[in-house]
């Protein structure tokens, strides 16, 4: 299993958090993503697709999103990304992949 834990700063343009690339077969077992800004910023993710403002997984202040297989099925595979409501967003970042 092989682990990802950072902070990432978070634009008002689209960001990729992840792309999940790697040896095959990498397989994402869970994620968990918080915004952990400071300013007020609110965090907006998108599933595959270029983020947009104020759409998709909305993530106030404090506000964080979560899959793992322990609910029975697989976190999405997709590439992952984010845009900020502000300047100088960020999240933080957990991953594992198998």
């Amino acid at each position: 299993m092989n682990y990802r834990n950072e902070t990432i700063t978070v634009g008002t343009a689209s960001t990729v958090l992840s792309t999940n690339k790697g040896p095959i077969p990498q397989r994402r077992m869970a994620i968990i993503i918080t915004n952990t800004s400071t300013g007020g910023q609110t965090i907006c993710l998108s599933i595959g697709d270029e983020a947009t403002a104020n759409e998709g997984i909305v993530l106030y202040p404090g506000g964080s999103w979560e899959q793992s297989t322990n609910g029975g099925y697989y976190p999405p595979q997709d590439r992952i990304n984010a845009i900020s409501s502000l300047a100088g967003g960020t999240v933080g970042y957990y991953e594992e992949v198998q």
